[in-house]
């Protein structure tokens, strides 16, 4: 039976973030090197997989809402900062800047 710890998963995640590994793709790749040879997926799948993936995801909140067309980031105006989430729209969108930040509008208070 694999056992892992919440050390391994964080340990891994340094490596992914070093190498550049998306969010959305590292709990799956964690499950296969915590795993190995035990990796499987789908029907009759080891359900370590789900539980290695849960604890990445409860350790490293990001990989549940990060995807390739998504971005997470910080703005700053001066003393306020907004986490910034970008989602991938599709059809036609009328956002300003201001908005899309979540400032209610473009001046300073």
């Amino acid at each position: 039976m694999t056992i892992f710890t919440d050390d391994d998963i964080l340990i891994l995640d340094e490596r992914y973030a070093i190498a550049d590994i998306p969010f959305h793709a590292r709990p799956f790749r964690a499950a296969m090197e915590i795993l190995g040879e035990h990796f499987v997926v789908g029907v009759g799948g080891n359900p370590l997989v789900g539980e290695i993936e849960q604890a990445y995801a409860r350790l490293i909140p990001e990989v549940n809402f990060t995807w390739p067309g998504m971005g997470t980031g910080l703005a700053a105006s001066l003393d306020r900062v907004r986490k910034v989430t970008i989602g991938v729209v599709y059809g036609t969108v009328d956002i300003t800047v201001d908005k899309g930040l979540g400032f209610s509008n473009v001046s300073a208070p």
